[in-house]
């Protein structure tokens, strides 16, 4: 007998399962979030040393962890001040060396992400991320477990605070 899950976290799974193996995305884990930052720094770092390994070594962003801490408090607030889109595309459509660029970018996607440093059990449906900057999340709601998007808006304004750096304007292009 084949089994479907109909719960929220079978619906995770499908679309995980879509983007990891039919898109390319990788899998995140909790352990690659820095709540601090709100980034992935797993990501952040290794899309660094791909395409800029010069300037990670010269920065010291691999040796010391003061400067690392620099470096990353300097990404969350130029995505604070910029939005995430300004800070990941700055390339030109027809540079080879943009195109390059642009064909190292990671996309990833990770479940039940702890958005929180403090309430660290809250966590979201899902985040994606390029790069390890986190650009969409989602919570996911289904109509065979009575819920619906209306449930979905309103977990989005009464129990995601916009106190948390996640879901701090312009930290993501959109909430779904």
């Amino acid at each position: 007998m084949f089994f479907t899950n109909v719960k929220e976290s079978g619906l995770e799974f499908l679309l995980v399962n879509w983007l990891v193996n039919h898109n390319g995305y990788e899998q995140g884990q909790n352990r690659d979030y820095n709540t601090e930052y709100a980034l992935d720094t797993t990501r952040l770092f290794r899309f660094l040393k791909n395409t800029q390994p010069d300037a990670v070594k010269k920065r010291q962003l691999e040796t010391n962890p003061q400067k690392t801490a620099q470096f990353l408090a300097r990404v969350r607030d130029e995505i604070t001040k910029r939005q995430p889109h300004h800070v990941l595309y700055d390339a030109r459509v027809n540079n080879p060396a943009a195109a390059a660029l642009y064909a190292k970018n990671i996309f990833s996607v990770t479940r039940q992400l702890h958005f929180s440093p403090d309430a660290t059990k809250l966590s979201l449906d899902l985040c994606i991320f390029v790069n390890g900057l986190p650009v969409i999340t989602f919570e996911l709601k289904n109509q065979l477990t009575k819920q619906n998007v209306d449930d979905a808006v309103y977990q989005y304004q009464h129990a995601r605070s916009p106190k948390e750096l996640l879901f701090q304007f312009t930290r993501c292009m959109v909430h779904f």
